[in-house]
């Protein structure tokens, strides 16, 4: 009985993988006490005699980061934990480009006092803006770039008056609208009243019309300034005397003739308007404008011939209140007969820049008042125009 029990208890072990030697070697010593009948082998050694393998597979429960391959065989099953390290880098580089409109401003602001036409105002030297009368605000055509500089001027005064700039240079951030015109009459001298206008004597070698309403002279005037030379072409305003002998000696002193233009035809002259415009030879024509060279003459850049009916507002008659109309005179007047404003005026013609015919143009004879016309390359004396 005992040995039967060894034979189980050996059997039960013989079943564990991991004790099989052991078994094996045990039994073989058992098999000497057993019953003596060697012609029978228990049926527990009968596994003992022959040969065993195993193949296993195990799992394992694990956390990490990482990869890896393997392969393997093994004994038995179990569990198990596993970690895993894994690193990484990287790099990266980009460029870029784009396209964009840079920021622009406008450059503007208030005017005051504008009560006459022919302000021209200018930024950085260019960008001409005119400003008509009665004109409050302005701004400039031409925008500029952000961070850029501005500087607003007075290139042309309007008639009669003085403008000035206040706050007119710097950096434009923004649309610019604080730039200050202020405009006042520049003059303040003497005065002369007509039925057809108020003179003014500016005592800076000029003399202001501010021309009335009405039918004067057979011709129809509306409200208008207009400024003009108080010496005749060639002559030189005195200051020290306020009058016209600063060349030349008596009486011309300096006073030049020249001719509506150098050849009889209309060549000098628009056909439509009658107009002298600049084109051909014409000597009255570039005694006036030659005065708008830089920056003018007496703060002015449009100066010209008077028209016909302007150059008629100078007449002077004995009778204050009377015009001549055209093709006629005074029928009596001082010598010259121009208001003393004038100073030494020539007692002789003066040409308009209004032609008569293709071949003739108007003028004013200041010996008196006729006004008459004759062949354009005539030679007589010129006093230029400003405005409206």
């Amino acid at each position: 009985m005992q040995i039967t029990r060894k034979k189980s208890s050996l059997c039960l072990m013989a079943n564990s993988p991991y004790s099989l030697l052991v078994v094996v070697l045990m039994g073989i010593l058992a098999l000497a006490g057993c019953e003596k009948k060697k012609k029978e082998t228990p049926i527990w050694a009968l596994g003992l005699m022959g040969s065993s393998s195993a193949t296993g597979t195990g799992t394992g429960i694990g956390t990490g980061i990482g990869t890896g391959t393997g392969t393997g065989t093994g004994t038995g099953t179990g569990t198990g934990t596993g970690t895993g390290i894994g690193t990484g880098t990287g790099t990266g580089t980009g460029t870029g480009t784009g396209t964009g409109t840079a920021a622009t401003y406008t450059i503007g602001g208030t005017i005051t006092g504008l009560t006459a036409s022919g302000l021209v105002l200018q930024n950085n030297a260019g960008d001409d803006l005119t400003a008509a009368s009665g004109a409050a605000i302005f701004t400039f055509t031409t925008k500029i770039a952000s961070g850029a500089a501005y500087a607003v001027m007075v290139k042309t005064h309007p008639t009669g008056l003085t403008c000035s700039v206040a706050s007119g240079t710097g950096t434009a951030t923004a649309n610019v609208t604080n730039v200050s015109i202020t405009c006042a009459s520049s003059c303040a001298g003497s005065t002369v009243i007509r039925n057809w206008g108020t003179f003014t004597d500016c005592n800076d070698g000029t003399v202001k019309l501010d021309v009335t309403a009405g039918t004067f002279g057979g011709q129809t005037y509306t409200a208008q300034t207009l400024i003009w030379m108080k010496c005749s072409y060639g002559q030189t305003w005195k200051s020290a005397t306020n009058d016209c002998t600063g060349t030349g000696t008596a009486t011309a002193y300096g006073a030049t003739q020249v001719p509506y233009c150098s050849v009889t035809d209309q060549s000098c002259n628009d056909v439509g308007t009658g107009i002298l415009n600049g084109t051909g030879t014409s000597g009255a024509y570039s005694a006036c404008n030659a005065l708008n060279a830089g920056a003018g003459t007496y703060g002015k850049t449009n100066w010209r011939v008077p028209i016909k009916n302007e150059l008629k507002l100078l007449i002077e008659c004995n009778t204050t209140t009377t015009m001549p109309v055209d093709a006629g005179n005074c029928g009596g007047s001082p010598s010259p007969s121009i208001n003393t404003f004038f100073s030494n005026t020539q007692v002789s013609y003066y040409w308009s820049s209004s032609a008569f015919s293709s071949v003739s143009a108007w003028y004013v004879s200041f010996g008196g008042g006729n006004v008459t016309n004759n062949i354009k390359d005539a030679g007589y004396f010129v006093r230029c125009i400003s405005g409206p």
